[in-house]
């Protein structure tokens, strides 16, 4: 889920970000997996271009065959008949986008959003693939009074784990914003992806989201998850504080 901004900065912005993601799901095994997801983002914005940086820590309680990650789990194989709990420092992400729509004047706002996800995890641990995904995604808005349409498409290169062999992947969403008020947003997605496992279901998963801006500086969005397929988790629920400077 990824809402393009819908005007330029005016001046440079550097943003740091905190949140907090719990996922829980069956991922198609006999018993659960409960995710703990905490990233901390540092990103800088001239525009068009902008550049970001999320390191998280991941705390995984499961029987396996599910590694964390921003969006839930991402199901690797079938799992153990075991629950363990492990935890450490997750994948690190590095993105740049850069906004198309600094190309002409108005409506619709483009990003080009190019990632790179580095095999920081501990793959012993299961926190992660233990290789490097490479994605390439486009995000697309346009905004109508108070409402904002928005939608994203993306391909992502897998890296495989050692043994494994995962399938590259498309992904996208698409949704809708509505600005209640100066200072408070809310909004759905539908998010999708296709399966990088083969033995399991494609990713399928509904979102609803509240975004406040507490002053000029400071904002906190709440969001929750509902999977509609095994390849999701069941429920997710998370939280987000940005500080611009």
């Amino acid at each position: 889920m990824t809402i393009p901004a819908v005007q330029a900065e005016d001046e440079p912005q550097l943003n740091f970000s905190i949140g907090y993601d719990y996922s829980t799901g069956s991922y198609g095994n006999t018993s659960d997996t409960d995710i703990h997801y905490i990233p901390f983002s540092l990103s800088y914005k001239a525009f068009p271009w902008s550049l970001k940086l999320t390191v998280p820590y991941i705390r995984i309680t499961g029987p396996g065959g599910v590694v964390g990650g921003v969006n839930g789990g991402v199901v690797i194989g079938s799992g153990s008949n075991k629950r363990m709990t492990e935890q450490g420092v997750g994948d690190a992400v590095v993105s740049t986008a850069y906004a198309l729509y600094a190309l002409w004047d108005g409506g619709p706002f483009v990003d080009l959003t190019g990632k790179i996800k580095l095999a920081t995890a501990d793959e012993e641990k299961g926190l992660g693939t233990g290789e490097n995904d490479y994605s390439l995604q486009i995000d697309i808005a346009n905004t109508y009074g108070q409402i904002t349409p928005f939608a994203t498409l993306g391909y992502k290169f897998m890296g495989d784990p050692s043994g494994i062999e995962l399938d590259d992947i498309w992904f996208g969403s698409v949704g809708l914003d509505y600005k209640i008020s100066s200072s408070l947003n809310s909004g759905v997605s539908l998010d999708f992806r296709e399966a990088a496992f083969s033995g399991s279901e494609d990713p399928r998963e509904g979102v609803g989201y509240l975004n406040w801006k507490l002053s000029n500086n400071l904002s906190v969005m709440s969001y929750g998850v509902i999977g509609f397929s095994d390849g999701s988790p069941d429920t997710g629920i998370g939280l987000q504080l940005t500080y611009r400077q």
